[in-house]
């Protein structure tokens, strides 16, 4: 009996020792959260900060202070958690996605940016790439075409141009319209492309269009008349009064609605895109 007993005494102080044993942990040795989410790296960055629409005005090559041409300028729409992205080439939401943020990295749809700097105004992006500054902005330019007044500085008198001078491609980096005269669905040119040629008075070319939110690009023909040219494709045709023509800058619009103003491109340097 006496044995029976100092052996349930002996289990009863090892049962003991080993207890203690496992409070004591090593020295430098962390004891292990169990229940825990995990760590997930702190942000200086929300979501909140970034809701509503961001129009990309400049680009820079990465780890550089030189500014670098673009025309597809990127557009990022953020609402609560899901954001759009598109560009001015495309002018179609082209992705939509879910947008999240940890640390300093943003993911937005699948694409994955460093931000280097968010305010209320201003949004500093890098892709690896290239260094992109996205302003805040209540619309996207092409939002407001139609809404837009023509201020003074618009031109007012007609001229004849010399074919010669608009000759190549031109991007159109402005536009003008009296506010409702241009509608929803209207046909708006992004860049007219004029062939050289020696056919006196008319010439052939490229014109690239969007009708809502749309890209299209077809042949044409531009027809060359006094203070005014006249664009012919397959599917539409556009009469244009001619304001300017210089060699490096090309207006031309419709008589009380849209004015455009274009920029000749060259082949390694095309100009900065709509504002």
């Amino acid at each position: 009996m006496r044995q029976q007993s100092f052996f349930i005494l002996a289990l009863f102080i090892l049962s003991a020792f080993q207890t203690e044993a496992q409070r004591v942990k090593r020295k430098g040795v962390q004891p292990v959260q169990t229940g825990s989410k995990g760590n997930k790296a702190l942000s200086p960055y929300t979501l909140d900060q970034l809701q509503g629409k961001w129009q990309e005005i400049s680009r820079y090559a990465s780890n550089s202070v030189k500014a670098v041409d673009f025309p597809d300028s990127l557009l990022l729409k953020f609402e609560n958690n899901k954001v759009e992205l598109k560009d001015v080439i495309s002018m179609n939401m082209s992705l939509k996605g879910f947008a999240q943020i940890e640390g300093d990295i943003l993911t937005v749809a699948g694409d994955t940016y460093t931000i280097l700097s968010l305010d209320k105004n201003m949004l500093v992006l890098d892709d690896g790439e290239f260094t992109k500054k996205l302003q805040h902005k209540e619309q996207f330019y092409y939002e407001t075409l139609g809404k837009i007044s023509v201020t003074s500085d618009s031109m007012n008198t007609p001229i004849t141009i010399d074919p010669k001078n608009v000759e190549g491609k031109w991007m159109v980096y402005r536009r003008q319209a009296l506010a409702g005269s241009v509608m929803e669905d209207a046909v708006v040119i992004k860049s007219l492309d004029i062939f050289p040629g020696n056919t006196i008075g008319s010439a052939n070319g490229q014109v690239v269009f969007y009708k809502t939110d749309i890209t299209e690009s077809l042949s044409c023909k531009i027809i060359f008349g006094k203070e005014s040219i006249q664009v012919l494709t397959d599917k539409y045709t556009w009469d244009f009064i001619t304001y300017k023509a210089d060699g490096n800058e090309f207006v031309f619009g419709e008589a009380g609605r849209l004015l455009y103003y274009a920029k000749h491109l060259p082949a390694t340097a095309p100009p900065s895109p709509l504002p």
